[in-house]
């Protein structure tokens, strides 16, 4: 061999080995990079879930209250802007939204989810209520017995005036009935008794009951005003179920008791005279949380006992207000003293930051602690109305089982309350087959879930409530103070026979219980009946609720909140829930919140979950 030449087996092999080493590494790069690229691409999808939800759970979004005004949504977000939780109202209007075709929510949300194709879900506790009620009407026969009344109605009341009735007077009429000059001028011997509201005004004088006739009562369901400057005389016992108002500048005799269901306002120049006990229950306070209040030079004068509840406790005055030795507190089952409860400042007797009187210097109290009576545990309703408007009786309730059960979102079947709504290239579906096919053609699908406590509250101003879609949530939150709403239930007067039933469920610091109240058509005649069942520790209490005055005609139904939900006391809130339970007969009613619930209601802590999943567009 030559010097330099190379023996060519030797070069063929080096070659042969340069060549494998270059394939090899060749092979290993693109194999890296595809599995690099893979990994980033899976990264990449795997965090659009989580990135997403992170956004809805975890902000409120831009602006914070873009569910008020969707129209300036930048990013939605589901958090509560105070509380740290999902907010419910937020997830509700986001579905909502979605399905009516909102283009800037659609819009923020494919942002989100990067133009990807996505399913999100919400599910929460849901509450379901089975009831076996028997319901039993039951009227003049075999119920409260109206006989010897002269029965008279919005129409023509007036015919009352100027005229000496010998009997009892009924006033089927659940407007304000009104009295107000010389020509109507009244005497009545027996029973006077109306279903709304009374005012005297003008000159009207009236005489109501006898000396030979103690016995009867003037019966109010609603406000007593009493402005007339004619003298008013009265035998009966008298029973104002809301507020009295006496402003009359003559003097007023009451030969008997008074039962005063809300307040007592007296601002007239009397002088007014009660012969006998008085109770003040206090189911509504007036301005500034007056329970009495005597305005002015007025002078009022209780020959007996003064009886007042402040926040479910009944107080006694058995002499002049302005001396603390002179108030008595029921424990339940005796009186003892309460002069450490009252605080006397000027002329305002305070018990818990409430003004109990506020004219003590106006008020005379000729009573004695001896002659000190057991207080009545509700509102001693008078016979005429205990019955209802349009036809004397009553409704009898019998709940034979009542249960609330709540089923907790802790599988994906597990609650009935779920919410759902998919987008497909930035286009909301609402239909599932369609859906399912593009998950299921789909290279890649990921998932991610979050599990939080969802702040809750059900409420609408109003309802039009079917039969189909009964039982129906209609309210649900937490009450922490006193309110008096009511509802107004309008039902059809063009059926022969309907009834419409309500049911609600709470729970309060010593208690929980139920409420049902059923309404009820019957040809020409309407008729209710409400019954409130509270366990407590050791014992329960049923009947109607204290303060629930129905007023129900041609219709039409004003309906307490009280009836259905206690009223929140100071550190004992209750937490409920309402449902429109049943409806036959009728077509169709509304539920028409006409006071300031939604004011009042505050929401309650429940599990939610949200799952979201995301799969690429085609």
């Amino acid at each position: 061999m030559r010097r330099g030449q190379l023996f060519s087996m030797d070069a063929l092999i080096s070659i042969v080995l340069v060549i494998m080493i270059l394939g090899t590494v060749s092979a290993t790069s693109e194999s890296l990079r595809s599995e690099i690229t893979s990994l980033v691409g899976w990264y990449e999808r795997a965090n659009i879930a989580d990135n997403m939800l992170d956004v809805l759970t975890k902000s409120p979004g831009e602006p914070e209250d873009w569910e008020e005004n969707p129209q300036n949504v930048r990013v939605v977000g589901l958090l509560d802007r105070q509380e740290g939780y999902l907010n419910y109202e937020k997830i509700k209007v986001l579905f909502d939204l979605v399905q009516s075709g909102n283009s800037n929510v659609i819009s923020s949300l494919c942002n989100l989810s990067h133009d990807n194709n996505f399913k999100l879900t919400a599910l929460f506790t849901n509450s379901t209520v089975f009831a076996n009620i028997s319901v039993y009407h039951v009227g003049r026969g075999g119920g409260v017995s109206l006989e010897g009344f002269s029965i008279y109605d919005c129409s023509n009341y007036s015919e009352i005036g100027g005229n000496t009735i010998d009997g009892s007077v009924l006033i089927n009429c659940t407007n304000t009935v009104r009295f107000s000059g010389p020509n109507d001028n009244f005497q009545v011997s027996g029973n006077f008794c109306t279903f709304g509201d009374l005012k005297l005004t003008g000159a009207v004088s009236a005489m109501i009951g006898s000396y030979v006739a103690q016995d009867t009562y003037l019966a109010i369901n609603g406000t007593f005003k009493d402005s007339s400057s004619n003298t008013l005389s009265i035998y009966s016992r008298v029973y104002v179920t809301g507020a009295w108002w006496l402003t009359a500048s003559a003097s007023r005799s009451i030969y008997n008791d008074v039962y005063i269901g809300e307040y007592w306002k007296v601002s007239g120049s009397g002088p007014y005279t009660v012969y006998g006990d008085v109770y003040v229950f206090g189911n509504r306070l007036a301005s500034a949380n007056r329970l009495i209040w005597l305005v002015g030079s007025t002078q009022v004068t209780i020959n007996g006992n003064l009886y007042v509840r402040v926040n479910g406790v009944w107080y006694a005055v058995v002499g002049n207000p302005s001396n603390e030795n002179n108030w008595y507190r029921w424990d339940g089952t005796s009186w003892t003293s309460a002069s450490d409860d009252v605080a006397i400042t000027g002329d305002t007797a305070k018990i818990d930051g409430i003004k109990v009187i506020e004219g003590t210097d106006n008020i005379v109290v000729n009573g004695s602690s001896s002659s000190l009576k057991s207080p009545p545990g509700e509102f001693p309703l008078p016979p005429c109305l205990q019955s209802t408007p349009g036809q004397p009786g009553q409704i009898i309730i019998n709940v034979m089982n009542l249960s609330v059960v709540l089923t907790y979102p802790t599988s994906y079947y597990s609650s009935d309350n779920v919410s759902s709504i998919s987008i497909l290239n930035c286009t909301p579906i609402d239909n599932s087959l369609t859906v399912s096919a593009s998950m299921n053609s789909s290279p890649w699908i990921e998932f991610s879930e979050r599990r939080m406590p969802v702040l809750r509250l059900v409420y609408s101003k109003d309802y039009f409530i079917s039969s189909n879609e009964l039982p129906k949530e209609i309210y649900s939150g937490l009450l922490d103070q006193y309110t008096n709403d009511v509802l107004n239930i309008t039902l059809p007067t063009n059926v022969d026979k309907g009834n419409l039933t309500l049911i609600s469920a709470f729970s309060g610091k010593d208690y929980t219980g139920y409420s049902v109240l059923v309404i009820v058509k019957n040809d020409e005649h309407w008729v209710y009946g409400i019954n409130m069942t509270r366990i407590y520790q050791g014992h329960t209490t049923s009947g109607v609720p204290e303060g629930c005055y129905i007023k129900l005609e041609k219709g039409q139904a004003l309906v307490p909140f009280s009836c259905l939900v206690p009223p929140a006391e100071l550190d004992k809130s209750v937490t409920f829930t309402v449902w429109a339970y049943s409806l036959e007969g009728f077509p169709e009613v509304t539920i028409e919140d006409i006071g300031n619930l939604d004011a009042y209601l505050k929401p309650v802590r429940q599990m939610g979950v949200i799952r979201l999943w995301v799969w690429p567009r085609r």
